[in-house]
């Protein structure tokens, strides 16, 4: 009995040493635990991925649709297999065209020349061009289909389309076809002149203001120009270039005007004109000094449309456009009313003239 009390009391004594080596053992094996179901949903997780990526559809491929089933069935409508037989209007799949008589209004054939039941007259048929005739609806006969795709029908497989472009020009087959070109040859493409349109001719004023002449030691005048829309100002004297704008200061004249002032009474004012020259074209301008109102020049806005990209073009009036490896020298027209109406570019190669409409999209 003393040795059974002495390990309670042992018991007793080291009770909380007891109960932290329980709750440590508790412990470690609760970790233990969930480092295993980690380590298995890791598992599964790899699993899963590797199931994933080795995934493969059964056709890995698919096979673009086809429209020609389509497309054949169409032309079946339209145009059905015949098994005529010979010397004879009849035959299967070969039905009779009927119309009603002018008289009577009975079924007839539709070539009769006199109506079997009332033997009144019959105008003569119409005929009608199958070649005239357009499939698609977007203006494109259906013999020029046939002349240069073999087939009536508007077809993606050979982009035979109005808005295709068979031929990789530029140009759909309803340009094609408008301008009587090749539509699969793409050397032969209608003229980029002939799709041009002026959107507008407006007007380009001086990028600066003459503001002022200084007299130099050697008596020739020195320039000041400010730039419009910056706080640039260039001093320029007779010979140089006006900034970056393209423009020489050429010559300068002065003139006296006499101006009434109401404290000193008439007092004489110098006013100076510059003369500008630009090397690019060759052409002339004059400008004033303080005036902010003068154009400078005409600038003619050109849209050129291809497909469905549009592209624009601005040229000063007497400049020159390139377009497709070719010059052309832009000029306006002007009507009766001394407004601008028509644009005139004319080949530089050939000496060619064409004329766009003002205004004309």
């Amino acid at each position: 009995m003393a040795q059974k009390r002495g390990f309670s009391f042992l018991l007793i004594r080291h009770y909380d040493k007891a109960i932290a080596v329980v709750v440590l053992a508790a412990l470690l094996v609760s970790l233990f635990v969930l480092a295993r179901s980690a380590a298995e949903s890791r598992e599964r997780k790899d699993r899963y991925q590797a199931d994933v990526a080795g995934m493969r559809p059964k056709h890995e491929t698919l096979a673009p649709l086809s429209t020609g089933p389509y497309e054949a069935a169409q032309r079946n409508l339209h145009f059905p297999q015949t098994l005529r037989q010979p010397d004879s209007g009849v035959g299967l799949f070969v039905p009779e065209r009927r119309v009603r008589c002018v008289d009577c209004l009975y079924p007839i054939r539709a070539d009769a020349k006199e109506c079997p039941f009332c033997h009144a007259p019959q105008p003569e048929p119409v005929v009608i061009d199958k070649n005239k005739l357009d499939s698609e609806g977007r203006g494109i006969p259906n013999g020029w289909r046939m002349k240069y795709f073999g087939h009536p029908y508007a077809m993606a497989e050979d982009l035979s389309r109005a808005d295709d472009d068979a031929d990789g020009d530029g140009f759909t087959n309803l340009q094609e076809y408008q301008a009587n070109t090749n539509p699969r040859d793409p050397k032969d493409h209608p003229d980029w002149i002939d799709l041009l349109r002026c959107k507008e001719i407006a007007v380009r004023p001086f990028p600066f203001t003459l503001t002022s002449a200084i007299r130099m030691p050697k008596g020739d005048l020195q320039l000041t120009f400010n730039m419009r829309g910056s706080d640039n100002t260039y001093f320029v004297k007779k010979g140089e270039p006006i900034g970056k704008t393209g423009l020489i200061y050429s010559n300068c004249t002065t003139t006296v005007e006499k101006v009434h002032d109401p404290k000193v009474g008439d007092k004489n004012n110098n006013r100076y004109e510059a003369l500008l020259f630009r090397p690019a074209d060759g052409k002339t301008f004059t400008l004033r000094d303080n005036d902010t109102q003068s154009p400078m020049e005409q600038e003619v806005v050109l849209m050129l449309t291809v497909g469905k990209k549009s592209n624009e073009y601005r040229v000063a009036t007497g400049g020159t456009l390139e377009l497709d490896g070719q010059r052309y020298k832009v000029d306006v027209n002007l009507g009766v009313d001394s407004q601008p109406h028509s644009v005139v570019l004319e080949n530089l190669s050939t000496a060619k003239k064409s004329t766009v409409n003002v205004g004309v999209l």
